[in-house]
């Protein structure tokens, strides 16, 4: 049994509409993580990384009467819940988890504002045209060594948490957590057979 450790791992994420031609990359021919060659890897900067599997909850129903001793139930079984993905950045001199294609965008913060010459600011919940400036992005985490490789996929999902700025301790570093979520539906994992 081979084990993975922090090395064999990679982190990914862009805006949806800039993998695979805004198309999903679930149960397409090719790998999850061959859909994001042009993605920013944040690989370098991420730590303490968790991805929550979508959860299956059931609750038990209760019926009247008993069979085979005991009394008569069934299991309700609840809908999946959001995947999500966690983990903490290094606070770095440039922008993190900037869109790295097209139109330069935050991945949570959307586009900003360069007024100030030479600086760009970024205002969370700014709304300018109906909708809040925060794009759908995709995360991909692949953990691989030569031959053996288990990648898991957010799709459409949406950064949640991009904060608590922090540093830990008088001769550490700075460092912010973030938080995404994506539907069920946009969640996939693969092993590589």
């Amino acid at each position: 049994m081979a084990l993975w450790r922090a090395p064999h791992a990679t982190v990914m994420m862009d805006k949806t509409s800039e993998v695979n031609s805004g198309t999903t990359i679930i149960g397409q021919s090719g790998s999850l993580a061959s859909y994001m060659s042009g993605a920013t890897v944040v690989t370098g900067s991420m730590k303490n990384v968790t991805v929550v599997v979508p959860e299956g909850e059931v609750e038990m129903t209760n019926f009247l009467g008993v069979t085979s001793s005991f009394q008569n139930a069934d299991l309700d079984k609840k809908p999946f819940g959001m995947a999500e993905l966690s983990g903490t950045f290094v606070l770095t001199h440039d922008e993190l988890l900037m869109d790295s294609q097209s139109t330069p965008e935050h991945l949570f913060f959307g586009l900003g504002d360069t007024t100030p010459t030479g600086y760009h600011q970024y205002q969370a919940g700014l709304i300018t045209s109906g909708n809040y400036n925060r794009p759908a992005i995709t995360i991909v985490v692949k953990i691989a060594d030569a031959s053996k490789e288990v990648t898991m996929a957010l799709q459409n999902a949406h950064i949640t948490k991009y904060g608590d700025v922090k540093i830990d301790g008088a001769d550490g570093v700075w460092e912010f957590e973030i938080s995404a979520k994506a539907l069920p539906k946009d969640f996939a994992i693969e092993w590589k057979d």
